[in-house]
């Protein structure tokens, strides 16, 4: 029903581990770190962070997050909206805002994560700082 998150073990995309893990039950978005130790999820507008090779107890992050204002970046942060606001977190700790009045966030493949409020568009390439890389005309 892709409603739950599975961890799966594949070897070289050839053969598959006998039974994959359930990390977690309706989940509306997730992101997981590169080196794949978290993967954070939201559920019923609550973050939460989990490892992402074994399970286990989830961490509670934050409330009241938006399932499409979630991203992650190429060095482990993942980037939430909570309240209009942007935080980012890692190490399935708690989040540090920012970005105020955030209007949204989204990835690369490459790892950059991209924010814009009403004025500027802002990137960050790994760490939690973000950088404005262009002025929006209103």
């Amino acid at each position: 029903d892709y409603e739950d998150l599975m961890v799966l073990k594949v070897s070289n995309g050839e053969k598959a581990s006998d039974k994959a893990i359930e990390l977690a039950e309706d989940v509306s978005a997730y992101v997981v770190t590169p080196n794949r130790s978290k993967v954070y999820y939201v559920s019923d507008e609550e973050l939460y962070s989990i490892n992402g090779k074994k399970g286990g107890s989830p961490k509670r992050i934050a409330e009241d997050v938006d399932s499409y204002g979630l991203a992650m970046s190429g060095k482990n942060v993942a980037f939430y909206i909570s309240d209009g606001d942007l935080y980012a977190c890692n190490n399935g700790k708690s989040g540090e805002r920012v970005l105020s009045d955030c209007e949204g966030v989204s990835n690369t493949p490459n790892g950059v994560v991209y924010a814009v409020d009403e004025d500027a568009v802002y990137a960050s390439t790994g760490s939690k700082k973000l950088n404005k890389v262009a002025e929006l005309d209103n």
